[in-house]
């Protein structure tokens, strides 16, 4: 029998998962204009008539604010006046160049590793960095709400794999005092978690690596920038130096790709194992020329400025992070409150399963420097009009 996915989609559409496809219009920021790209769904308007245009933006990842920065513009322009148009080939053949190891020594500094390699995502990162780590035989510790792409690196490698519950530092270490004493152990958490917001206790997790001799991997990407001195992130914030840092340049660094950092040693490693970087085309300069331009934005006053208004945000919340989960429960209801917002003239999308557990959609609000504070004010009055409880 042939596959209906016409059927399979109807399956979803009953169970309100089916995710729409909106066109932005312009540029990233504070506010944005949309299209539904999809003319069987309708025209996204507001409820008074309105087109629909210049919602306040609370659904981005650009937390500083920075996708449209002159500089970030500047530097992806003369990167491809210098380096051309495109890599042409991986970097293991012909497309490593000598601004993306520039960009790689920049991060390397920033952070204060050794060494730093670049990869075109954070996803691609991850399904190249973990199983190119733990080996058959050895022993991976993961969050319960890691993100998918370390679910998937996970998945990947042939090691054994140990869930531990979200954020649970004791069950953590239960579980590796009764691992068995072969192979290697390997600590995998995000430092603030994608969907939640919330915040890991990274110096216990240094802790705990260093009493049972395992392997810190700390994804920084959605702190760095925003956390610690000159924006280096949680675990710098917190006094301690994980083994490998995972970071992205496509959320408060305003550009797109991604990086490990971490020593010499593992970066060579990576460079001959993570399969995600041997076999992709090294980056587009213009993208790398972005990439380094924030970087040097980093240690900065404007990004220091950035980063105090983005903390008073926050702090007017009363949350954790720059991401603010509004858990809502039922899917049709988490989508009936993200059109809501969009009716008052704010842009926040419905998160469902598969990406959060069944139960828990919500509406995800996510905070940014770009933000005024009357933008900020109004929202935290519509979320308290609609019955919004912090978590």
């Amino acid at each position: 029998m042939p596959i209906s996915f016409r059927e399979r989609l109807a399956a979803l559409a009953e169970k309100h998962l089916i995710r729409e496809r909106y066109t932005r219009q312009g540029t990233q920021g504070a506010t944005i204009s949309w299209e539904r790209s999809n003319a069987d769904l309708g025209a996204l308007t507001t409820s008074d008539g309105r087109d629909g245009t210049s919602l306040v933006n609370v659904s981005s990842n650009d937390y500083l604010g920075l996708a449209h920065h002159p500089a970030l513009q500047s530097g992806a322009i003369t990167a491809m006046a210098s380096h051309g148009n495109g890599a042409g080939a991986s970097r293991l053949l012909s497309g490593n160049f000598a601004l993306l190891d520039e960009l790689e020594n920049a991060v390397a500094r920033w952070l204060g590793f050794e060494k730093a390699l670049w990869f075109s995502s954070g996803y691609l990162a991850n399904i190249g960095l973990v199983p190119a780590l733990a080996e058959e035989g050895d022993h991976i510790f993961s969050d319960a709400l890691n993100h998918a792409s370390t679910i998937d690196g996970c998945r990947l490698s042939k090691a054994t794999l140990h869930i531990y519950p979200h954020r649970d530092v004791a069950a953590l270490e239960r579980a590796l005092q009764h691992c068995p004493n072969t192979g290697h152990k390997f600590i995998l958490s995000e430092s603030v978690f994608s969907m939640d917001g919330d915040i890991a206790d990274v110096a216990k997790l240094r802790e705990l690596a260093d009493q049972h001799d395992a392997f810190l991997v700390l994804d920084e990407a959605h702190a760095l920038g925003c956390y610690g001195p000159q924006g280096t992130g949680i675990a710098r914030a917190q006094g301690v130096t994980p083994d490998v840092i995972i970071g992205t340049f496509g959320k408060a660094l305003g550009s797109q790709g991604a990086f490990v950092a971490a020593s010499q040693d593992v970066i060579s490693w990576l460079w001959n194992r993570a399969r995600s970087h041997v076999f992709a085309t090294a980056p587009h300069p213009a993208v790398v020329g972005s990439c380094l331009a924030a970087i040097q934005l980093m240690p900065t006053p404007e990004a220091a400025a950035r980063r105090a208004n983005l903390r008073r945000h926050i702090d007017r919340f009363g949350a954790a992070s720059a991401i603010v989960p509004w858990i809502i429960g039922a899917e049709a209801d988490a989508l009936a409150m993200a059109k809501k917002l969009a009716d008052a003239g704010y842009w926040a999308q419905a998160v469902r399963p598969p990406t959060v557990a069944p139960g828990t959609s919500r509406v995800r609000l996510v905070l940014s420097a770009a933000h005024s504070d009357e933008q900020i004010e109004t929202l935290r009055a519509l979320c308290q009009r609609y019955g919004f409880a912090q978590k």
